[in-house]
């Protein structure tokens, strides 16, 4: 099959990317969210030049140019629209085949058990706990995970506290989890990487007594090394590496110990493709691998399939249940829709990614094409 055409229909905060080759197929993929009418212009005037014409018999292969040839503009930019064009490729190899992207791996699995991932920070521990509560009662949902510390990004500057709004919220939210639900509810946590060394194993000791199941990202994402003295002084599991696209950081990462849950994002790795590397290189180093969404975006099918995939996944997938908080610009994106029942997804079984992108989404977007 060669690439014959590469379109994209972006906003701010989605690009989708079709391709088609030349034998008549197509196949829909989508960047990593935000910012995402840049990454639609690095997808045509970065990486069309590269893939157009070029047979997509072996994606690895191809993905490994595009990575070479752009040796001066490695970056979470090329990485992203890198993702698109890969999603795309795997869309078109399961119709071309007659299966789905899980099946293409041999995979036979319906359902993927998921967690319910909770993006607040600035609710009151009582108001949170009556909603998973209700999620438990509503979908069956039977794990979660909780935000902790100040909302923002990822900053050099340390939070090492809670909101204003909820002081001490940490320690009284995962408490009163506990006393809510016991202590069988899975219940992981995430700081978005907000502690120093010395805080972040002082609050992984409370952790442990409160019987957390993993603490993600304690320190910066950028000081792996940090996040493996946190991940040796703890018996608490450290989770990590979803902003981590270098295939090099990768091996140090996992070499370093500092994470023993690996949690590539595929939106912002470069693709399906690479995000199974990982999970290759995690199998084979005898850690668990999760891969890593926070959207209700096309992102979450990928990740369902490849949760279905895996040998050495974690046995809940994450489920944004703050999806008009978080990502709003994904409503009526794609159809079916993975609603959750019983505390579990279906695994799409039709053939490519199982879904079709709605044509008045796709009508509003800003569209360019690149073609042989």
């Amino acid at each position: 099959m060669i690439i014959k055409k590469i379109e994209t229909f972006s906003t701010q905060n989605l690009c989708i990317v079709r391709v088609t080759t030349d034998d008549g197929f197509s196949g829909w993929g989508q960047t990593a969210p935000i910012t995402a009418d840049i990454t639609a212009q690095i997808v045509h005037r970065l990486l069309a030049p590269l893939v157009l014409g070029k047979s997509c018999d072996d994606m690895q292969a191809l993905e490994d140019s595009c990575v070479d040839s752009r040796y001066t503009f490695h970056g979470t930019y090329l990485f992203r629209a890198l993702a698109g064009i890969d999603a795309a490729l795997w869309d078109i190899k399961g119709k071309k085949e007659g299966k789905s992207v899980a099946q293409l791996f041999g995979s036979d699995r319906k359902f993927v058990d998921v967690y319910g991932s909770s993006m607040v920070k600035e609710v009151s521990p009582q108001w949170e706990v009556d909603r998973i509560k209700k999620l438990m009662q509503e979908q069956g949902i039977k794990a979660f995970k909780l935000h902790i510390n100040k909302p923002g990004e990822y900053t050099y500057s340390l939070y090492e506290k809670d909101t204003d709004v909820y002081p001490g919220r940490t320690e009284e939210l995962i408490t009163l989890f506990r006393k809510t639900f016991g202590p069988d509810v899975p219940l992981m946590i995430d700081s978005n990487g907000s502690f120093s060394v010395k805080r972040a194993i002082e609050i992984g000791h409370f952790f442990e007594d409160m019987g957390v199941e993993y603490f993600e990202e304690p320190c910066p994402y950028w000081d792996f090394e940090k996040n493996a003295a946190v991940a040796k002084a703890l018996k608490v599991p450290i989770a990590g590496g979803e902003q981590d696209y270098n295939m090099a950081q990768w091996k140090r990462i996992i070499d370093s110990k500092s994470v023993y849950i690996a949690q590539p994002d595929i939106g912002y790795i470069g693709g399906f493709t690479r995000a199974m590397q990982v999970a290759k290189m995690t199998e084979d180093a005898g850690i668990i691998c999760s891969p890593h969404n926070f959207t209700c975006s096309l992102l979450l099918v990928y990740c369902i399939h490849m949760n279905a995939i895996l040998k050495n996944g974690h046995p809940f997938l994450e489920y944004s249940i703050d999806p008009e908080e978080v990502d709003p610009w994904s409503n009526g994106l794609f159809t079916p829709f993975p609603d959750i029942h019983d505390g579990k997804v279906a695994v799409p079984q039709e053939p490519g990614w199982g879904v079709e992108l709605n044509e008045e989404w796709l009508m509003k977007s800003s569209y360019a094409v690149s073609e042989i």
